[in-house]
């Protein structure tokens, strides 16, 4: 049913891949609150801008080189985004949101100049609050479609059923299977890290699931057990919570 109605947010959820959401709030005045699994815009003197490329060794003190340039890394990197796209942001705002150009000097890292919430979706369990962050940033655990919810086992859709019923008749054919997972990481050598994974499978008798993702590896080619039976399995985008229940280990790209 369609509605000739416009529709009007009161509020505006966001992550840091949305560039101009401050923008966009800033035109229909709402509130803007950014949810991300990674730190931004706030920096920190405990580990850098997870695109900085610096290293993640923990600083010997809160007050040297490291940990300076730990904080510095999320107003630079804001700094460079600007750099490249303030121009036609500046253009945009002017021609499509009737806003005024942000002056250059002002660009850099505007979330944090204006105090915007940021909820930082990780278990604090895993990695606390940094002692430096402002109160509106807080570390407010994972987020999954269940969490909240009094859930024991997930159940797979009809369609994802059908869809992965070689890997589900796998997984029950044997003993829990190590979970590999690569993300979005691009390996320059996947048939070397492939060949890997499944001369380990085969030398240690260990079953292993590969989510390669970006890198596209293939470890069902070369990782038959002393009976003929599969030890590596393939599996492309996957429910994690289906799937890694089922596993005795998790190895992940971080």
């Amino acid at each position: 049913m369609k509605s000739n109605s416009n529709f009007v947010a009161d509020a505006v959820i966001a992550n840091p891949p949305c560039q101009t959401a401050l923008d966009v709030c800033e035109a229909l005045a709402i509130p803007l609150h950014i949810m991300f699994p990674q730190p931004w815009y706030y920096g920190t003197v405990e580990y850098p801008h997870p695109f900085s490329g610096l290293s993640y060794d923990k600083p010997a003190s809160s007050t040297g080189t490291q940990a300076m340039a730990n904080y510095a890394s999320y107003s630079i990197f804001e700094g460079v985004l600007h750099a490249n796209f303030g121009r036609f942001i500046n253009q945009w705002r002017v021609a499509t949101l009737k806003l005024p150009p942000i002056p250059w000097n002002h660009f850099a890292n505007q979330i944090a100049s204006c105090n915007i919430p940021f909820s930082a979706m990780w278990s604090p369990s895993f990695c606390p609050k940094p002692q430096d962050w402002p109160e509106q940033c807080q570390v407010v655990g994972t987020f999954t479609q269940f969490t909240g919810k009094a859930i024991t086992k997930v159940e797979l859709s009809e369609e994802d059923t059908i869809k992965f019923a070689d890997l589900i008749k796998w997984i029950e054919s044997g003993t829990p299977p190590v979970f590999i997972g690569f993300g979005s990481m691009v390996i320059k050598d996947t048939t070397s890290l492939q060949q890997m994974i499944m001369d380990a499978a085969k030398e240690l008798g260990t079953r292993i699931v590969v989510q390669s993702s970006w890198s596209k590896m293939d470890v069902e080619t070369d990782c038959a057990g002393p009976e003929g039976e599969l030890l590596c399995h393939n599996v492309g985008p996957v429910s994690h919570d289906w799937l890694l229940p089922q596993c005795c280990a998790v190895i992940h790209h971080g």
